[in-house]
């Protein structure tokens, strides 16, 4: 019996512990970010310009803040690159922001996130 309550408490643990996968677009729709996301860490990070991927991550560890009921991700991709967001705890769409340029000149680009 304590075998079977040892096994699906794993089960659980693994259930909640998947990673979260997400598409994002910016409004012109010349940038997509595509990711996985598990708690702090993101995985599979792919930036495509114009259907041609530009730049991808592996693994990336992050910084994760909450005031209230806003959740706050920051990711530094090797500075000054970044990729953050921020969304509603429980939303499944949200707005994102990233710079992938040693420019300092150069814009930031805005993505809408929608989860998978």
């Amino acid at each position: 019996m304590s075998k079977l309550i040892f096994c699906l408490g794993l089960l659980i643990i693994a259930l909640s512990a998947r990673a979260e996968k997400y598409d994002c677009q910016s409004e012109n729709q010349k940038w997509q970010v595509a990711f996985e996301l598990e708690g702090q860490t993101i995985r599979n990070l792919v930036f495509m310009k114009e259907n041609q991927i530009f730049k991808t991550y592996s693994e990336v560890q992050g910084i994760k803040n909450r005031i209230f009921k806003t959740e706050y991700w920051e990711f530094d991709l090797g500075a000054p690159k970044y990729f953050d967001f921020d969304r509603h705890v429980g939303a499944k769409s949200f707005e994102g922001a990233f710079f992938l340029k040693y420019n300092p000149f150069s814009p930031e680009i805005n993505v809408t996130c929608q989860m998978e």
